[in-house]
């Protein structure tokens, strides 16, 4: 995959589960998924981005920034490109293989719901 087609994955599968302080996060595969980018920016002049996203997911200047941000460390360091590509891809195949319910959203095989009338598809 090309490095925004992986920035904008990321982002469409955490931002659901973030919502509600990561309620879901806790319970899905999605959850090393994202230790794995808090660990990696860290410090890092990004972090700010990733926080902003972290408090407000549903944000689309959060978003954006926080794409931004994962397309430049992307571009910086190869080994995190892959390492981040097949964390994607794991997490993406567990979400297919799960259904997640709650008042606010539902995963299920490919799609994701949210209770904002948001709805995702995982390719």
């Amino acid at each position: 995959m090309d490095i925004p087609t992986i920035a904008a994955e990321t982002v469409a599968l955490l931002s659901p589960f973030l919502v509600e302080g990561g309620k879901e996060l806790a319970k899905s595969s999605t959850k090393d998924l994202w230790k794995f980018l808090k660990e990696k920016f860290k410090g890092e002049k990004e972090e700010k981005q990733l926080i902003e996203f972290e408090q407000n997911p549903t944000e689309e200047r959060n978003i954006t920034r926080f794409e931004m941000a994962l397309e430049n460390v992307m571009q910086e360091n190869g080994n995190f490109k892959n390492e981040l590509e097949d964390r994607l891809k794991k997490s993406k195949q567990e979400v297919k293989n799960n259904v997640i319910k709650d008042n606010t959203k539902t995963v299920a095989g490919n799609n994701i719901q949210s209770g904002n009338d948001t709805n995702i598809t995982i390719s």
